[in-house]
């Protein structure tokens, strides 16, 4: 059972402590790939972030697509001029930086 299906299964049985822990863990989860994203929004540069990181730029690029296939939104744009942020992109940075 997959993750969706486990959170509409409770979502189905009204039963929201459950569903509020299921999506704190995956706020959890979630929140290195937010601190990539950030990086790379700020610096433009998967480069740059990822020698920030500490990180490989592969890491940093499968990092920055698992964080898109969980949102299902394109965030980033990759040039080889850089990186520009999409719509969605922007507003998640702007909401990030609370």
């Amino acid at each position: 059972m997959n993750r969706r299906s486990l959170l509409s299964c409770f979502k189905l049985n009204n039963n929201l402590e459950i569903n509020s822990l299921f999506i704190y863990m995956n706020n959890i989860k979630l929140a290195p790939l937010l601190l990539v994203f950030a990086e790379v929004a700020t610096k433009r540069s998967y480069t740059a972030a990822a020698k920030k990181l500490g990180l490989s730029k592969s890491a940093i690029s499968q990092q920055i697509k698992r964080l898109e296939q969980d949102l299902g939104q394109q965030l980033l744009i990759r040039s080889t001029r850089g990186v520009v942020l999409t719509a969605a992109g922007e507003t998640l940075l702007a909401r990030s930086e609370y």
